[in-house]
């Protein structure tokens, strides 16, 4: 097992469609940097008249805090074309890296030769987490790169609950209380999620390729069912039945609100899903079926 895994996960991050989705959602990071709307000298100077009285109370005004470091890197700024580009890329560039890699290997036969030299559960479960780990990468890295990236031009004010209408982070929201008493703690924790979400979905292409022959339909059907589920969700459900809650992974996973607040419960429903329908394909086409 521990051979097969490391094989797995050096093939998962060597190979041409993990680079090219790695440098495409860094250079979205990148370029979000030099988008923001605050340059570098403004930051200095709003750093400098930022001031606190004898009790340690920030004097301060409503616009100050939502020029700081948390309203302008590439998940506190919602109003970034590259923000929204790179949270509409995320669940399509997770399946690239490694998603196909069994369709392929089905297709050369090197499937049947790792079966009856590894097994299949090593075999198949190291295809999974080997997917789901250069999946969460290509989006953890580069979010990372952006909130350092950011940090270095703009001051890190931190957040007042007073001035929460230009935070976008409504009390619902998940993990809204951490946004003014411990921010540092919030972005890391979106930053997470949108990693463990990115590479959940990336198993769902290696499902897929127990269903399907053709490399490119693993790597993007999956998109294409989510993205239909976010339409028909905002076009519909949310007009029709007025649920005031957001079940897309494209917006919940972002650490602001677009339309509607987030439930944790929501986010590990789609978990669960997922994981029950990989645990199904595995079950049923690959540890039930005849692959030699």
């Amino acid at each position: 097992m521990k051979n097969t895994l490391k094989a797995e996960l050096h093939q998962a991050f060597h190979n041409r469609f993990f680079y090219i989705s790695f440098f495409l959602m860094l250079a979205f990071s990148v370029f979000g940097v030099f988008f923001m709307e605050l340059p570098r000298e403004s930051g200095f100077d709003l750093w400098r008249e930022y001031r606190f009285d004898e009790n340690g109370t920030p004097l301060t005004t409503l616009f100050l805090p939502a020029t700081g470091l948390y309203c302008k890197w590439l998940g506190g700024d919602a109003g970034q074309f590259t923000t929204a580009a790179f949270y509409f890329l995320v669940f399509l560039v997770c399946t690239v890296p490694f998603s196909w890699s069994l369709v392929s290997e089905k297709q050369s036969g090197y499937e049947s030769h790792m079966v009856l030299s590894a097994g299949k559960p090593a075999y198949y479960i190291s295809k999974y987490f080997a997917s789901f780990l250069s999946g969460a990468f290509v989006i953890i890295v580069p979010l990372l790169t952006n909130f350092i990236l950011s940090a270095c031009f703009v001051p890190a004010f931190q957040p007042e609950p007073y001035a929460d209408l230009y935070y976008g982070v409504p009390v619902t929201y998940l993990w809204s209380s951490l946004y003014v008493t411990h921010p540092l703690l919030y972005v890391l924790l979106y930053i997470l999620l949108a990693g463990v979400m990115a590479g959940m979905w990336a198993t769902v292409g290696v499902s897929l390729a127990f269903l399907v022959q053709n490399r490119f339909v693993v790597m993007i059907l999956p998109y294409l069912l989510l993205l239909f589920f976010h339409v028909m969700w905002s076009h519909f459900a949310g007009s029709i039945l007025n649920l005031q809650i957001q079940l897309s992974p494209f917006y919940f996973i972002i650490p602001r609100a677009i339309e509607y607040t987030n439930s944790g419960w929501v986010i590990l429903t789609w978990i669960a899903a997922i994981l029950l329908f990989d645990l199904l394909v595995y079950w049923r086409k690959g540890l039930c079926s005849d692959v030699l």
